[in-house]
């Protein structure tokens, strides 16, 4: 028995020694293919300002030289702008290679401010009537876009409501008539939406307008606007400044006669306004 168990262990051992146990592993390793874009075009659109400085596709702020006051934007290869009257800055003084002494004297101004006060006509004096149609109060109305013959508002309860969507090309000449030992103190802006926070005006004494872009025949003209310092919503729009910068506005009063205001925006074609102009 003895014996018999020796040779069982003996055989298991001589068994055992003879298994192989190494296991080889081959990894194939394959590199990534890459595509080589480089020599795609990508070719930028670019637009050319007012003063001929090239801008990149894309781009948007105001445009440079005479068309400064206008907003532009470069889209597929095209220069999109404002069309709002740019009113001309004035010349800067000629530089010298002398450096400004504290005594410089500045530029004297060339704009001959129109006188602030209105002449009421005397008693002989007869109103020409009004061509277009009256209306007592406007809600987003289309006003006329013809300078000559304006749409005409009579005041109802010592106010009038000047109310439109405008933008673009899209111009709006309202008239009325400040009656005999009346004055109007005050245009206040109401309301105002558009892309653009910024639109114009210009009011002349007059039943139509007829002084394009001239400030010295105005009564009162300025921007107005949330993007405005002076003239935003709330506040009173009715001034007058020789300067184009706004910087030494006077306050404008209105006497008995006929008035006509130029209103215009520049590319927001869905932005509206709402002037109040009240009588006393």
């Amino acid at each position: 028995m003895k014996y018999l168990i020796l040779l069982v262990i003996i055989f298991t051992l001589f068994a055992c020694s003879n298994i192989d146990s190494d296991l080889q592993l081959v990894a194939t390793e394959n590199p990534p293919t890459f595509n080589d874009n480089s020599s795609m075009d990508n070719s930028d659109n670019f637009c050319t300002l007012n003063s001929g400085e090239e801008v990149e596709e894309g781009w948007s702020g105001n445009d440079t030289g005479s068309n400064f006051c206008n907003k532009c934007r470069c889209m597929n290869g095209n220069l999109a702008c404002t069309r709002m009257a740019c009113i001309p800055k004035p010349l800067p003084p000629t530089s010298t290679s002398v450096p400004p002494t504290a005594t410089r004297v500045p530029p004297t101004p060339t704009l001959v401010p129109p006188t602030v006060t209105p002449v009421p006509p005397t008693a002989t004096q007869v109103l020409p009537t009004p061509t277009s149609i009256a209306t007592k109060e406007a809600l987003y109305s289309d006003y006329s876009d013809d300078p000559k013959n304006p749409t005409f508002i009579e005041f109802t309860e010592n106010k009038i409501l000047i109310s439109d969507q405008f933008g673009g090309i899209d111009r709006d000449y309202i008239t009325f008539t400040v009656p005999e030992k009346a004055k109007v103190k005050s245009i206040i802006l109401k309301s105002f939406t558009g892309e653009d926070k910024i639109a114009f005006f210009a009011l002349e004494k007059n039943n139509k307008y007829t002084v394009n872009d001239d400030i010295t025949k105005m009564i009162s003209y300025g921007h107005f606007g949330p993007g405005t310092d002076y003239s935003q919503v709330g506040n009173d729009i009715l001034y007058y400044d020789k300067n184009i910068d706004q910087k030494t506005r006077e306050k404008v009063e209105l006497g008995p006669g006929e008035y006509t205001l130029r209103i215009q925006q520049g590319t927001s074609a869905n932005a509206s306004y709402e002037l109040i102009v009240y009588l006393e």
